[in-house]
């Protein structure tokens, strides 16, 4: 008879996630948008708190756009929780689809998503920021160069 050591082992759990997956934050960007994608990946690091994802497909409209980021969600498993999804508007394009994004978010079967606004000067912001920019000593046309 085999003695019992009084150790006791529990069974391995294969296939199944071990840790919590980060909230997600899904962000739809207009037309083949790469500024915005390049930025909000700067915040998608290990240490991060949320895990970020920017698509953008080459749609302009706000159907189209919705369109995408219902679909995403579905595909991503993103959930009304922990996780938000949302669609970056250029404010400085057009009013009208401003407006026309606000209106289909007022569906009650939209209403999770969110819209968040692209300032018209981020692209210049970005520039600052993110590259070795020194306009104050070599003055303002190097900023256009850039």
């Amino acid at each position: 008879m085999a003695k019992e050591s009084g150790r006791h082992f529990r069974d391995k759990s294969r296939g199944k996630p071990q840790r919590k997956r980060k909230p997600v934050v899904l962000l739809i960007a207009e037309g083949q948008n790469k500024t915005e994608k390049l930025y909000f990946w700067h915040f998608s690091t290990p240490e991060s708190k949320y895990a970020v994802k920017v698509v953008s497909r080459g749609e302009t409209g706000p159907q189209g756009m919705l369109e995408t980021l219902k679909g995403e969600c579905l595909k991503d498993d993103v959930s009304a929780g922990d996780d938000i999804a949302g669609i970056i508007l250029d404010l400085d394009c057009n009013e009208s689809r401003t407006k026309q994004v606000y209106d289909l978010l007022q569906v009650e079967e939209n209403c999770q998503y969110k819209v968040f606004a692209s300032n018209p000067c981020f692209e210049v912001w970005f520039m600052a920021h993110f590259h070795a920019f020194v306009a104050h000593t070599r003055g303002l046309a190097r900023c256009w160069r850039i």
